[in-house]
């Protein structure tokens, strides 16, 4: 039926229809809805973005001292869920890169509850293509023990009758152990040093000899073999 209106005065009815009034809703158009829809969206994704930016990760925190030059061992660690940025996550040691199986060593000291750091330590593989090579002996006759992964060390073979250097400026990769013991005897003190192959078999042979002194290297020209006694 349609809506009619009677004229003032005259009490007559047109038959004009009155419109009435849209809501807001209808006063939308097809662009203002896409506005709205695109802000929405764009909301959601800054929101996923920022969640993803600093989620929370397990982060390595060193749960017993280790010493610099010492491996790092599975028994040290904790890890604590912490959240932070992908950047930050790239300089820490995160449980997932502790489980890629790395043999780490500290190059320094590490304290109880140290969150661990990639640049506190370095891989105990030789550089470079050389080979890793360990070597028993007692601390005594290694500097005393005091040795720490980096130190560049000369190794001597003291064989019956003569002294002679099998090794020079070899690079420390890690010091195991701490107390005596070494080679001919019980303890758990080595020292893994980089080798090449030829230098690998001379120190094979000086090890099987049972005699064999670590020295701190100065990188002085080696003198040339002793014979034992001479006092030359």
């Amino acid at each position: 039926m349609a809506v009619t209106e009677l004229s003032r005065g005259s009490g007559v009815s047109t038959d004009e229809p009155v419109t009435p009034r849209k809501s807001w809703l209808g006063r939308l158009s097809a662009g203002h809805v896409l506005m709205v829809v695109a802000a929405i969206v764009a909301g959601l994704f800054n929101l996923v973005a920022l969640r993803s930016g600093n989620e929370r990760v397990g982060v390595a925190v060193v749960a017993a001292p280790v010493a610099a030059g010492q491996p790092l061992t599975a028994d040290a660690l904790r890890y604590e869920p912490l959240g932070i940025g992908r950047s930050l996550q790239a300089s820490l040691v995160t449980e997932a890169a502790a489980a890629g199986g790395s043999d780490w060593v500290a190059v320094r000291d590490l304290q109880v509850g140290d969150v661990l750091r990639r640049s506190d330590l370095r891989s105990s593989a030789a550089p470079d293509g050389q080979r890793a090579m360990s070597i028993p002996v007692d601390p005594a006759h290694a500097a005393g023990g005091a040795l720490r992964a980096g130190d560049r060390v000369d190794v001597i073979d003291v064989s019956e009758d003569r002294a002679a250097y099998v090794l020079t400026g070899a690079e420390v990769l890690a010091v195991t152990g701490g107390g005596t013991g070494g080679l001919g005897g019980v303890g758990g003190f080595s020292i893994t040093v980089a080798v090449d192959a030829d230098a690998a078999l001379r120190l094979a042979v000086a090890i099987r000899s049972e005699s064999v002194d670590v020295v701190r290297s100065t990188g002085a020209t080696p003198a040339s073999a002793v014979p034992l006694g001479t006092g030359d």
